[in-house]
C-alpha cells in the first residue's frame, strides 16, 4: 500500500491495510475484500443492537471477532468533566445529542 511504502520504505512493519480484514484473501483481493465481514477469513465486527446480549447463541459463528458491543451512555462523573451544568446531563439534551455519533443512537438505547 502506497502510503505504508511511504512511511516504511523498507517494508519492514508489518500491517494490516483494514479492519475487518480477510488476511491473505486481502491481499488477494488487492486490498478491497468483495466481502470484508466473511466469518471464513481474517476478522468480523459485529454489533446487534437490538438482540440479547447475554445470550451467547444470538452471536455468528466466525473465526475472529474483533469488535462487538451496545452503545451506552457515560457515567455521570465522566459528563461533569465536560459540563458542570445539570441540564446538559439530560438524555435528551443539546450536548448529548451533539455527543451521539450513532444515527439513531438515542432512539436505540
Amino acid at each position: 500500500m502506497a502510503a505504508v511504502a511511504e512511511v516504511d520504505p523498507n517494508g519492514s512493519r508489518p500491517f494490516v491495510p483494514s479492519s475487518p480484514s480477510n488476511g491473505i484473501e486481502s491481499i488477494k483481493e488487492n486490498y478491497t475484500a468483495q466481502n470484508p465481514q466473511d466469518p471464513l477469513f481474517g476478522d468480523v465486527h459485529y454489533y446487534n443492537y437490538f438482540m440479547d446480549t447475554w445470550n451467547p447463541d444470538n452471536y455468528p459463528i466466525v473465526r475472529f471477532m474483533s469488535e462487538t458491543g451496545v452503545e451506552s451512555m457515560p457515567s455521570i462523573e465522566t459528563w461533569q468533566q465536560v459540563s458542570n451544568s445539570t441540564k446538559d446531563w439530560n438524555f435528551m439534551s443539546a450536548l448529548v445529542q451533539n455527543r451521539e455519533h450513532h444515527g439513531s443512537g438515542q432512539q436505540e438505547m
